[in-house]
């Protein structure tokens, strides 16, 4: 995982991508029986906009004082926009045609604005519940080091198994339980092949989210116009911190020899 394609600016470009990446690959292995549909939800978000730092004004004081010679002195400041926008997010509906388009498995790839207080977190964990309260699978993938856990797996019993920075979670309905398989990676391991279910009488579906992530990074072109000069948000730890700046030494490295 780039750990600079996780701002949003970057990611509000990914995300769409994957998703579609990801209905296009399961697609021929599910056969005439499912349907792999992109869904999307609108809702109203708060958004903000920095714009720094604003002018600084100031007047010099005459020499002799005069009320028309007023002085106006303001400090260095920042100013933010605020205002409300639509934001959609799509996720995948895995949809069995045989029985009245009957929804199998979710699919949910994490957005920012899931994991921070507002709507774009209602909405989602409005529509989590929904899933977990029928019998549906759903799958979580949450590729974002930022913000509120958010997944139906609780947090604290993943880092029991593990710490890490990105997590994965299939969750299927078994009876009274709902069984979470989860993949915690940290930055500087591969993404996870996992397997999607369907029915319980079908098999499940291999999804390798990295080679997915590498089709949307090399067809965006990521590698290029992302700002690596520029500290990551989140920041990285010194570890990671100085893994990236190898990664990154070797690709230009790479790039120059290539030209």
């Amino acid at each position: 995982m780039d750990p600079w394609m996780e701002e949003p600016n970057v990611w509000v470009g990914v995300h769409p991508r994957l998703l579609i990446y990801i209905a296009d690959l399961l697609q021929p292995l599910l056969g005439n029986r499912y349907v792999a549909a992109i869904e999307e939800r609108a809702y109203i978000t708060t958004v903000e906009k920095v714009i720094a730092p604003d002018v600084m004004v100031r007047e010099s004081r005459s020499d002799q004082y005069s009320p028309s010679a007023a002085v106006a002195e303001i400090d260095d400041s920042v100013v933010i926009e605020i205002g409300d926008v639509e934001a959609r997010e799509s996720y995948i509906e895995i949809v069995d045609i045989r029985s009245g388009r009957e929804v199998v498995t979710v699919i949910e790839v994490v957005s920012p604005g899931n994991k921070r207080a507002g709507t774009g977190r209602k909405e989602y964990l409005d529509k989590q519940k929904k899933v977990l309260s029928s019998r549906s699978n759903l799958v979580e993938i949450d590729l974002l080091r930022g913000g509120k856990h958010l997944l139906a797996v609780p947090e604290s019993e993943a880092r029991d198994v593990k710490d890490y920075d990105y997590l994965i979670s299939v969750c299927t309905p078994s009876n009274y339980y709902k069984r979470f398989r989860i993949y915690p990676r940290t930055i500087q391991e591969r993404l996870p092949k996992l397997l999607i279910p369907l029915k319980p009488d079908d098999p499940l579906v291999p999804l390798d989210v990295q080679i997915l992530l590498d089709r949307v990074y090399e067809a965006g072109i990521y590698a290029t116009h992302l700002d690596y000069s520029k500290r990551c948000h989140p920041r990285l730890t010194s570890e990671d911190e100085a893994w990236a700046q190898e990664q990154i030494k070797n690709w230009q490295a790479t790039q120059a020899s290539d030209s």
